[in-house]
């Protein structure tokens, strides 16, 4: 069930109809079935207002779990160069349910989960879904080359994804070592900052 006060402080509506049936087996398919939990993700306003940030809510990354729901990542907001995430389980039945993220609030992670819009947090940069284990990593930029920033991975939990560690660098010194002719560092090479 959606957890109230996700849709920015109003309870979210619950699935109005019922879930969608594959007709193949006449059994609930949004576990399984992208299109069927697209549904049910838009049904449960997960993105809330949100949505109109850019562009209509749009799963982007699908992790099947063990016992067959899918972990989803929910695009809710397009910017200049990168986006606004949520992440949510949805059921064979159906049924959504929003994961928090889980990360430090530690100056150097400044702007990668943001928490303003829902109390869970979104995720904002380019992120991707390991659609095998269900790990999620990020880029937050903090300006369009993405020469800075944060460079992040979340593992997935039972209710949330959880920050195992994160790199960063600042814009300031991506400008120093581009003004001593050194070559531009990406994400994976930055130094770490936690943990």
């Amino acid at each position: 069930m959606l957890a109230a006060g996700l849709a920015f402080g109003a309870a979210a509506p619950g699935c109005a109809s019922g879930p969608e049936v594959s007709p193949a087996t006449n059994e609930p398919s949004a576990g399984g079935d992208v299109r069927a939990a697209q549904a049910a993700i838009e049904r449960a306003a997960l993105c809330g207002t949100a949505e109109v940030q850019g562009a209509p809510p749009e799963i982007e990354g699908q992790h099947t779990t063990s016992d067959g729901a899918l972990v989803v990542m929910v695009r809710c907001g397009l910017f200049a160069y990168q986006g606004r995430y949520r992440f949510a389980r949805v059921e064979r039945d159906g049924t959504v349910t929003p994961l928090a993220l889980q990360a430090p609030t530690l100056e150097a992670l400044e702007g990668l989960v943001d928490t303003t819009e829902s109390p869970l947090g979104d995720l904002v940069g380019v992120p991707e879904l390991d659609a095998a284990t269900g790990g999620v990593t990020v880029l937050c930029k903090s300006r369009g080359p993405g020469d800075c920033g944060v460079y992040a991975t979340f593992a997935l939990g039972a209710q949330a994804l959880t920050l195992t560690r994160a790199q960063a660098l600042t814009c300031a010194a991506s400008d120093a070592a581009a003004a001593a002719g050194e070559e531009a560092r990406l994400g994976p090479d930055w130094p770490v900052v936690y943990p």
